[in-house]
């Protein structure tokens, strides 16, 4: 990828954090989501992988590209249908088309046009792949048990209850895998095809 095309990747995520930071209809702080984590996860690591990717880097770029996809997933499929998008405040509605739609796009083509390296295999790749959604659910509860409210319903013990925020917590966290592993495999893929 050129670096026009990169650079440009880098602002559409910058551009969709500092919109959900300004707009106003969500008074929760942006990076109680685990979208917004993703998303600077991405901006933060993404340099680094374009001056060398390691399998560290690597493995974090692709963290953080499953992080957003996943976010895109449930966002559009299961809150956009009950919550809508945030409307009448048209600076959520834009951070949300961003970072649910730009921002996952742009950073699975990023990830797609960077040299891989496949190297981390098995429990080693499983275990990078995992920090950062373990992380951030640990976290999440930290914050809960000291009564900050979670960013999503689902994981609201007052809201939903401890039995469906075991269930949803552990779907979402498959389901990232699966994600990271789609990802993983899109990419191995890719780079075979680019130098075979």
């Amino acid at each position: 990828m050129r670096l026009v095309g990169f650079a440009g990747v880098e602002l559409v995520a910058v551009l969709g954090v500092t919109l959900q930071f300004l707009q106003s209809g969500d008074p929760r702080f942006p990076l109680l989501y685990f979208t917004v984590d993703s998303v600077v996860l991405f901006a933060a690591v993404a340099p680094l992988c374009w001056r060398g990717p390691t399998i560290p880097r690597m493995a974090l770029l692709e963290s953080s590209v499953a992080g957003m996809l996943l976010s895109a997933l449930v966002f559009w499929g299961g809150i956009v249908p009950v919550n809508g998008m945030g409307a009448p405040n048209l600076t959520l509605i834009l951070a949300n088309i961003v970072l649910h739609s730009l921002a996952p796009i742009g950073g699975l083509r990023v990830l797609l046009q960077l040299p891989y390296n496949a190297g981390a295999r098995g429990r080693s790749r499983l275990a990078l792949w995992g920090a950062y959604p373990v992380l951030y659910t640990v976290v999440t509860f930290t914050l809960v048990a000291r009564g900050v409210e979670p960013a999503y319903a689902f994981l609201s013990v007052n809201r939903v209850g401890l039995l469906a925020v075991l269930a949803s917590s552990t779907a979402a966290l498959v389901l990232y895998f699966v994600i990271a592993f789609a990802v993983d495999k899109l990419v191995r893929r890719n780079r075979t095809n680019a130098t075979g």
